[in-house]
């Protein structure tokens, strides 16, 4: 995912510059050379923030992108030991049913005797 080429700070000073009465959007946009979707973009997600707040959401956003990982990886352990386990349960069974075969085998040629 590319990274954005502004900082959190940048934008909301960004955001203020356009926000002023003496500046019309297109000349701001194209002194820091964005498209004005970009310019929406960012308005719609940092309008009302100031600086420390979206320093704040950011720190929020990496810890919560930080927690998915680990319970990505905590899934991803689960099903392995699901996986191990299970077949380990096949295996054992299958192990049990050969010795119950033999046993079967060994008990019906003594009755047989």
């Amino acid at each position: 995912m590319k990274r954005n080429k502004f900082s959190v700070d940048q934008i909301i000073r960004i955001l203020a510059e356009a926000e002023t009465a003496g500046n019309s959007v297109a000349s701001v946009v194209r002194k820091y050379g964005i498209v004005e979707q970009t310019k929406c973009r960012f308005r719609q997600k940092y309008r009302g923030f100031s600086a420390s707040e979206t320093k704040r959401l950011k720190a929020l956003e990496e810890e919560n992108a930080r927690l998915k990982r680990i319970l990505a990886e905590k899934e991803k352990e689960e099903v392995f030991n699901r996986y191990i386990f299970f077949k380990s349960k096949k295996r054992h069974m299958q192990d049990i049913l050969e010795y119950s075969m033999q046993l079967m085998f060994i008990l019906g040629r003594h009755l047989s005797l």
